[in-house]
């Protein structure tokens, strides 16, 4: 079967797991648990069940044994249909950054506070986050990490779906600022990290990029 072939029939899946999902008075809406169970049947992957084999803090929330491919999944809501297209601006957002615990371990000898210099806590998020990537790589088998976005307009009736390399952060590329309680960085290359805006570059030829269907 051809990539071509196979990544079409993955968004046919994808399109009548939404649907399904949808279709249960218990599913308001596609995120967390269900946009994992979605997604792993549109892939043709067992979903592991949390309640038997508990909910781990994995980065890779599905992994093809069979090719190394590991999703990081994500669900971004929009506004209106209109808003899912291609050259839309999203947020790429770390979560859990422990780096203040973890100052010495990443080389901070002296610890990191909120006080300290952003550029400091910058390349500190970005080494703890380059680190969690190769080891839980190792930890589950992956030999090919991805990100998986999960587009959604406001009434959830309309859907897009694309999917690239997890990106592998550079400090240097990076200018880090406060915004509210989040630091946040930025660049103009394709991603970052902690918040940062990016802009998704796509075709209507793209593999990587397809909408996904709207919803009555």
């Amino acid at each position: 079967m051809s990539k071509t072939k196979s990544k079409d029939q993955s968004i046919e899946r994808l399109k009548w797991a939404i649907t399904a999902a949808l279709s249960s008075p218990l599913v308001d809406d596609i995120q967390g648990f269900a946009w994992e169970a979605v997604f792993h049947f549109a892939k043709g992957l067992q979903l592991r069940d949390p309640l038997t084999q508990g909910k781990k803090k994995w980065l890779f929330d599905a992994v093809d044994p069979r090719t190394g491919s590991g999703w990081s999944l994500k669900a971004k809501q929009l506004g209106s249909k209109n808003t899912i297209r291609c050259g839309v601006n999203i947020d790429f957002v770390i979560q859990r950054s422990d780096i203040y615990s973890k100052a010495v371990q990443l080389g901070y000898e002296g610890g990191l506070t909120r006080t300290s210099d952003p550029s400091v806590l910058g390349k500190a998020i970005v080494a703890l986050w380059n680190y969690k990537v190769q080891q839980d790589m190792k930890l589950q088998s992956v030999t090919e990490p991805r990100l998986a976005v999960l587009l959604k307009s406001r009434d959830r009736r309309h859907y897009g779906y694309f999917e690239t390399e997890l990106p592998k952060l550079r400090a240097a590329d990076l200018t880090w600022s406060w915004v509210g309680k989040g630091l946040q960085g930025a660049k103009t290359a394709m991603f970052a990290s902690a918040g940062i805006r990016a802009e998704l570059s796509c075709s209507k030829s793209s593999p990587f990029r397809r909408t996904v269907g709207s919803f009555p």
